[in-house]
């Protein structure tokens, strides 16, 4: 992902919405895939980003990274012991911007799965796996 920081990707829980719909997102829309690849990169690389059109709070900590199709990936950023990286974004899951209440749906989803983050952080056998992104082409 060029020089910036990683954009890891998680898997909280035993559900996986973020690959499932990336990978969904991959087959039928490739062009908004490197779009989010190289916002997730520019946000993930810088310390304060500003975009807010493409790039906003959205809830409790929760922010979207949008493309001009409609599609939504809602991520939150986060520091690991360990990781020397000064911030990480973890994208939780995703959607496209149909109705104001899929919408809500979709934030109300991504509060409940970084809740479910900050609560296994304190487990002692918590174990994070990375989804790195491929390098957009």
């Amino acid at each position: 992902m060029g020089h910036g920081r990683p954009s890891p990707l998680s898997q909280i829980g035993p559900e996986d919405s973020v690959s499932e719909f990336l990978r969904d997102l991959e087959k039928s829309n490739p062009a908004a895939i490197k779009h989010l690849q190289n916002a997730m990169t520019a946000i993930a690389s810088e310390k304060f980003f500003r975009n807010t059109t493409k790039f906003k709070k959205v809830g409790d900590d929760i922010f979207e990274i949008k493309t001009k199709g409609g599609i939504r990936l809602y991520s939150f950023f986060t520091e690991i012991d360990g990781i020397d990286k000064p911030q990480l974004v973890l994208a939780t899951n995703g959607g496209t911007k149909n109705t104001a209440k899929e919408q809500t749906r979709d934030i109300k989803e991504a509060e409940k799965i970084r809740e479910r983050f900050i609560a296994s952080m304190d487990l002692p056998k918590t174990k994070l796996k990375y989804l790195k992104l491929p390098d957009p082409e």
